[in-house]
């Protein structure tokens, strides 16, 4: 029996990963329980916060088949976006979005290469908010709270940098008699008829600066149910090196990673580290419960309707 690669190394950074929470969560114990603890009121901000972080994936799905002028219904769109959301769940490398693609492909006849251009766009737009929001956020920490990373602050300008060249300068590439090179030029090429579009470029700026303040309330509430005060400046701050490490996907749905980042963050800016970890597995709780309920809803409403 022949094992992907790619699976194994998933399956081997989880375990590390989850071996490593253990350790941690036995040594806080008594700040852990805390979680249990949670008022009920916070239950319900946090899990309207994860309907709002899926509506607006699902906004997301809409306008980028609009683009390529595929009209989805109401309950492809959202469907998509909480089976999709579930899919992640289950699946490493961010297995989900094949999911998307085919019933994309096999409902709507959308291309595949089409589909590799959205996910891409999606990337730069919302890599491009990101490095901005960071770095002026960066500043803006330094000037009010006096604390600067170096490293961050360098990571953000390249990103910067980085996704702004894409969006600035995209040439038109000639065809290619290579079959998988000429599927390439073709993602490029379609990048670039859809970057010159200022209207749809501007919507997609929007969407993903609301994506990012709603992971920023997600994580502020997450804190203040644990009884932790802290900064919604430094929650801005914390869910855009969330969202970014979003890029590794190596494991199901960015699991222990995002709980990572997210923790190290808040010591980063003086907060407690534990504190970040609990706030983090707080949230990823209860959207779980969400998802699972909507995503197990949305598979057979879907596949119903096919």
């Amino acid at each position: 029996m022949k094992i992907n690669k790619k699976y194994m190394l998933s399956l081997v950074v989880l375990v590390a990963l989850i071996i490593l929470a253990a350790f941690f969560f036995q040594k806080y114990l008594p700040e852990f329980k805390k979680i249990s603890e949670v008022s009920v009121k916070y239950v319900f901000i946090l899990a309207f916060f994860t309907l709002l972080t899926i509506f607006l994936n699902a906004l997301r799905i809409k306008m980028l088949a609009g683009f390529y002028n595929i009209k989805l219904k109401k309950r492809e769109w959202f469907g998509l976006s909480a089976v999709t959301t579930m899919a992640n769940y289950l699946v490493p490398f961010k297995g989900g979005t094949s999911v998307k693609a085919i019933y994309l492909k096999k409902i709507h006849n959308f291309p595949y290469t089409s589909f590799a251009t959205t996910i891409g766009a999606v990337y730069i737009v919302s890599f491009f908010v990101y490095a901005v929001a960071g770095i002026v956020l960066t500043l803006m920490i330094s000037a009010y709270y006096n604390k600067f990373n170096m490293a961050v602050f360098i990571l953000l300008l390249v990103v910067f940098v980085s996704t702004a060249s894409v969006m600035l300068f995209s040439p038109k590439l000639k065809e290619r008699k290579n079959k998988m090179l000429n599927r390439l030029v073709t993602v490029a090429n379609e990048w670039r008829s859809m970057r010159k579009n200022r209207k749809f470029i501007s919507k997609m700026v929007i969407l993903e600066t609301s994506a990012w303040l709603v992971m920023s309330g997600r994580l502020y509430y997450a804190f203040q149910a644990l009884n932790y005060d802290i900064s919604f400046l430094f929650c801005l701050f914390i869910a855009i090196l969330s969202l970014l490490s979003a890029i590794v996907g190596i494991t199901p749905a960015n699991l222990g990673i995002r709980e990572a980042v997210i923790a190290f963050s808040s010591k980063l800016l003086g907060a407690s580290l534990v504190m970040g970890a609990y706030a983090a597995a707080l949230d990823r709780a209860i959207a779980m419960i969400f998802v699972f309920v909507l995503g197990s809803i949305f598979s057979y409403v879907l596949a119903k309707h096919k």
